[in-house]
């Protein structure tokens, strides 16, 4: 294990946040996974045009690749607070 300061990495409060977070994230992404695979297992119906899952799944789409990956703005705003 790397250690800085004489504790190991996770060890440090402000590193332990972060892997608390990835964490966080990684489960609420496989819970929004599961879930509506789930539902739609359910429906008997799977995703198909005449639903609602697949409309939302076509317009949420566009806009997910247009705006771009939660990374891209948390590092501009990251940017911009440091330029101040």
């Amino acid at each position: 294990m790397h250690q800085a300061f004489g504790k190991t990495l996770g060890e440090h409060e402000g590193i332990g946040f972060m892997i608390a977070d990835n964490e966080m994230d990684l489960h609420s992404a496989r819970l929004n996974i599961l879930h509506p695979a789930w539902v739609l297992d359910q429906g008997g119906q799977g995703v198909t045009s005449e639903t609602i899952v697949m409309r939302i799944f076509k317009d949420i789409r566009a806009f997910r690749i247009y705006d771009g990956p939660s990374e891209v703005h948390r590092w501009s705003i990251a940017r911009k607070i440091i330029g101040k």
